[in-house]
């Protein structure tokens, strides 16, 4: 047998038709080769002459290599189609790419938002599942002051049985004298001396605390207020500054994204019991507790996660 008629044989052009079909995408295949089969039977036959003698048939290989550019426009329109059936108003599939777009873009959104990404890390506080801010008012009262010094002093004093330990804060507008004739306004809360401990903060030892005598009440500035009005400098711990008359201590600064509690705060101004009985029994604040069980288990508390 010549080269010649081996090309132009019945078997190569099968072989041929199979090597295109793996052009064609694998759901058309099967179809598409059927389909091509069929019609090189009709143009082998299509001359008068049985099977046995197509071996040196030209057509049947000129038809069976017009094969491959129509496998590979299939595959080419393949993708176009795909795209036209998405962006097909109301189809399914334009749908749910739509919302799964909306989603993405919604979740980038409410990530670069201002404080998102913080709530969704969890509480950097001891004991965060037992920790509860005590409202009479549901969850709308967590976020003004509801709780008067007196019933928090009532509950310091008696609450042992539902409270493993109770704080209390007020945020009032200050004027602060950061130095002799310039004060500025900051967001104080006059606090309980053990709310950073009850949050598991510890306080930075002091060098006016080895010295004899009383010492100032102690305030603990915001990173924020740290940064903003004291230009980040490293020297303001043991620095004196003065709240409606009287010295104070910056004892400290609070890490920056810590304090994640109702009320926006410049500055905590310890006060122990002596400090807090300046202000009238009925000011009212936000008191915080670690409660003896889950917080979810006594009516009028509310968890803080």
């Amino acid at each position: 047998m010549t080269i010649g008629r081996l090309i132009h044989s019945l078997p190569v052009s099968r072989l041929l038709l199979r090597l295109a079909s793996w052009m064609v995408p694998g759901r058309q295949r099967r179809e598409w080769l059927a389909e091509w089969q069929a019609e090189l039977w009709q143009v082998c036959h299509a001359h008068g002459k049985p099977d046995a003698a197509l071996r040196g048939c030209e057509e049947a290989t000129a038809f069976t290599l017009g094969a491959f550019p129509d496998a590979y426009c299939l595959r080419r329109d393949r993708p176009r189609r795909t795209r036209r059936l998405l962006l097909c108003a109301g189809s399914a599939a334009r749908c749910g790419l739509l919302l799964a777009g909306l989603a993405a873009v919604s979740m980038l959104a409410c990530l670069c938002l201002p404080g998102a990404s913080r709530s969704l890390r969890p509480l950097p506080y001891r004991d965060a599942a037992n920790l509860a801010i005590v409202s009479s008012g549901g969850y709308a009262g967590k976020t003004l002051p509801g709780i008067r010094l007196a019933d928090y002093e009532s509950w310091r004093a008696n609450g042992g049985n539902v409270f493993r330990e109770v704080a209390f804060y007020r945020p009032e507008t200050q004027k602060v004298g950061i130095e002799p004739g310039e004060t500025v306004a900051l967001s104080v809360a006059r606090a309980s001396d053990n709310l950073f401990e009850l949050l598991d903060l510890p306080l930075p030892s002091s060098v006016v605390e080895e010295e004899p005598g009383p010492h100032p009440p102690k305030l603990l500035l915001s990173w924020q207020t740290w940064q903003r009005t004291f230009y980040g400098e490293r020297g303001v711990i043991g620095r004196t500054v003065t709240i409606a008359g009287r010295p104070v201590l910056i004892a400290g600064i609070v890490p920056e994204n810590f304090w994640r509690l109702p009320g926006h705060i410049d500055g905590w101004l310890l006060e122990d019991e002596n400090g807090l009985d300046a202000l009238p029994a009925k000011a009212k604040g936000f008191v915080l507790a670690q409660m003896r069980g889950s917080g979810r288990e006594f009516s009028g508390w509310q968890n803080v996660y």
